[in-house]
């Protein structure tokens, strides 16, 4: 549970630089490549956290003695 919340904070930070990426681009269509490509990263961190929220805690398995 604990390391899909680290992957969604690693994903929103990587949006992050893309939106900062967008905001210095030149050119429309490399502007346009870099906002697609922040949309991934932040629908990626939103799976990752609802993975997180279906994972079973950590712990010894219930089959273990």
């Amino acid at each position: 549970m604990e390391r899909f919340l680290e992957y969604a904070n690693e994903y929103r930070e990587r949006a992050k630089q893309c939106l900062a990426y967008a905001a210095g681009a030149e050119h429309d269509e490399a502007k346009t490549r870099w906002l697609e490509l922040a949309q991934k990263w932040r629908r990626l961190a939103e799976e990752a956290e609802r993975l997180a929220d279906q994972a079973p805690p950590a712990g010894k398995p219930k089959n273990l003695k």
